[in-house]
């Protein structure tokens, strides 16, 4: 009966171990201009050995009309970034979902209009606070 309660206790303290790790999933930016789409998590995009890495996406607002853009790249060079905008309600409140630590995909269209965009916001984006502190 002990051996049991001694394999179950550590088997516990393993499954405990794993669990306080939790998944972390980096997703470096990606641009396709052939596909029109660019995708990554901005934590990664910050993180990133490459100092030029960015992904967002923004709105502007004055009285009686706003518009948002997404953007990225891997730097600021022409042809090495690239930004769509909006004024389409349902992009902007999907661009008003995103949170510090989203994954972002944004499509665009040949004229550069803002076609899609989604987020995901999950704790495997959200980064290992605890192995930093130590």
């Amino acid at each position: 009966m002990k051996t049991k309660h001694v394999i179950s206790a550590a088997a516990l303290t393993l499954v405990s171990a794993v669990a306080s790790a939790g998944l972390y999933q980096p997703r470096p930016v990606t641009l396709d201009f052939t596909n029109r789409f660019a995708d990554g998590d901005m934590l990664t995009a910050r993180d990133s050995l490459n100092p030029g890495d960015f992904i967002g996406c923004g709105i502007r607002a004055q009285s009686g009309f706003a518009w948002g853009f997404c953007q990225a790249g891997h730097s600021q060079v022409e042809g090495d970034f690239f930004t769509c905008y909006t004024e389409d309600p349902e992009m902007l409140d999907a661009i008003k979902a995103l949170d510090d630590f989203s994954y972002i995909l944004f499509r665009w269209d040949v004229d550069g209009n803002c076609t899609y965009v989604g987020n995901s916001t999950q704790s495997l984006y959200v980064p290992d606070l605890k192995s930093k502190a130590k």
